[in-house]
């Protein structure tokens, strides 16, 4: 799919799902199957170098074609409806430059955005229920093809109310397309996040060690869109359960064999 957001899935995915390693399998293991050398860790801090260089410089052409990034900094109240101000900022930009305030102030915004949105979406919107459209990559793909003029009617309600386009969280992204019935689902959801801890906790098959990593960077970017709406996440997640069914099964505690891992 390519993006920003999926470099920066493979790099969580990888942080979660070493440390659940070294958490998980046998010490003597680890040591011999996983012990980093100096080079791969060098060689894996220039490859997240590269890519958060990557995703600045997103940013930072953004901000050109606009005006650049002083320009952004004042008008994106405006915009966005946030800016920084007071005299830290005035601080700032005479310390670091308008550019590196620009860029944490965009980050800071990706994380927040979601509690702004969701709480003015829960409050105001007043639409019809778009069924996953807005949720889900794949059903706004399909039902364009379908009815292409509803999926734009209510995506311009939404366009209206300065809300499309930006991050409403996984509440708010749920609420645009299931209204109060979109409880049911979280509770779903909820469910099945606490019968992967119960799994994790008591059984022997190993295999549900593989959710944590999804579970854990759904939690935490929930502050963004749900877990099946983030980053095409309904695909990732059908690949997760299908490599679940076909990996090899090991009773935990067993002290698994170079040729066998």
């Amino acid at each position: 799919m390519g993006g920003r957001a999926t470099m920066f899935n493979i790099i969580a995915y990888t942080f979660i799902a070493y440390n659940i390693r070294r958490k998980r399998l046998p010490k003597s293991y680890i040591y011999n199957n996983f012990k980093i050398s100096k080079f791969k860790l060098f060689l894996a801090m220039i490859l997240i170098a590269i890519a958060f260089t990557y995703f600045v410089n997103v940013f930072i052409e953004r901000a050109e074609v606009s005006g650049g990034a002083i320009y952004m900094l004042d008008i994106v109240g405006t915009i966005w409806g946030v800016k920084f101000s007071g005299p830290l900022y005035e601080i700032a930009l005479d310390v670091v430059g308008p550019i590196f305030v620009f860029i944490i102030f965009v980050f800071s915004w990706y994380l927040l955005q979601g509690l702004v949105m969701s709480n003015y979406l829960l409050a105001n919107y007043d639409g019809s229920p778009l069924l996953g459209v807005y949720g889900l990559d794949l059903a706004s793909a399909v039902i364009r093809r379908v009815n292409p003029e509803w999926v734009s009617e209510n995506f311009n309600y939404l366009l209206s109310m300065d809300t499309y386009g930006f991050l409403p969280s996984a509440f708010g992204s749920i609420f645009i397309d299931f209204k109060y019935f979109g409880l049911l689902i979280v509770m779903i959801w909820g469910w099945l996040v606490g019968l992967v801890y119960l799994k994790v906790k008591t059984s022997n098959d190993p295999r549900w060690l593989l959710f944590i990593p999804y579970v854990v960077f759904g939690i935490i970017f929930s502050l963004i869109n749900t877990p099946l709406g983030y980053s095409n996440g309904l695909m990732s997640h059908l690949w997760l359960v299908i490599g679940f069914f076909l990996v090899k099964k090991y009773e935990r505690g067993k002290i698994l064999k170079k040729n066998e891992f």
